[in-house]
């Protein structure tokens, strides 16, 4: 029988303009607490979202940062500093909403359901 797992998840923001407060969310991570190795991050389809709020949005500087996110992900080591660097770095364009922790039996099926909420609506 599966066990819950403790998470942490959060959503990643482009906020252009930190002046007029606007963003859009592009990407959320779901990550394991402790022993667990489960790590997975999904963004956006397309810029369509992004591009309304900033017509002059870099697409290939964000496509870039994905490859690299989704491949930081693949390994916990990697996975661990991309995370920390986020955490710790990044507050220009793209942003971390406040991070949440959770337990879950099926941590993929909650990455789904939080894509859905963030993702899907924009």
């Amino acid at each position: 029988m599966p066990h819950p797992v403790e998470l942490e998840y959060f959503v990643l923001c482009y906020m252009p303009n930190p002046v007029q407060d606007r963003s859009v969310d592009i990407g959320v991570a779901v990550l394991a607490i402790g022993e667990e190795d489960f790590g997975e991050v999904r963004f956006l389809k397309t810029w369509g979202p992004v591009l309304r709020l900033d017509p002059n949005a870099d697409v290939d500087v964000l496509d870039a940062f994905v490859m690299d996110v989704k491949e930081q992900f693949r390994v916990r080591e990697s996975r661990d500093r991309i995370v920390k660097l986020m955490k710790d770095s990044f507050s220009n364009v793209i942003r971390l909403s406040t991070i949440q922790q959770c337990t879950s039996i099926d941590p993929l099926c909650l990455l789904e359901q939080l894509s859905r909420k963030h993702l899907s609506a924009t």
